[in-house]
């Protein structure tokens, strides 16, 4: 699975100093997600629906690993969470 345009975007957001402007999940949910609007928001919200459904674990994390994200994820059922969380919020 090829990352969409605005998946590499939400990627680049999580930066390696994420713990430094967002102290819980809720406020890095929010500085991720805050400058995704409209169109652009559906579409980011589709591509993570999609890739939860479809796409295997192993899949999922080479999918997270082709973006240039800071942070990484141990296993693909905490990648899953914060995915599940990310299009929950959209």
């Amino acid at each position: 699975m090829k990352p969409s345009p605005e998946f590499e975007k939400f990627g680049i957001r999580f930066i390696q100093d994420l713990d430094t402007v967002a102290s819980n999940d809720e406020e890095i949910y929010n500085f991720v997600l805050k400058h995704f609007l409209g169109e652009e928001r559906v579409r980011l919200r589709d591509f993570i629906d999609h890739a939860l459904r479809e796409a295997s674990d192993s899949e999922l994390l080479q999918l997270w690993g082709s973006v240039d994200a800071d942070i990484y994820f141990p296993t693909a059922a905490d990648l899953r969470a914060m995915l599940t969380g990310a299009r929950d919020r959209l």
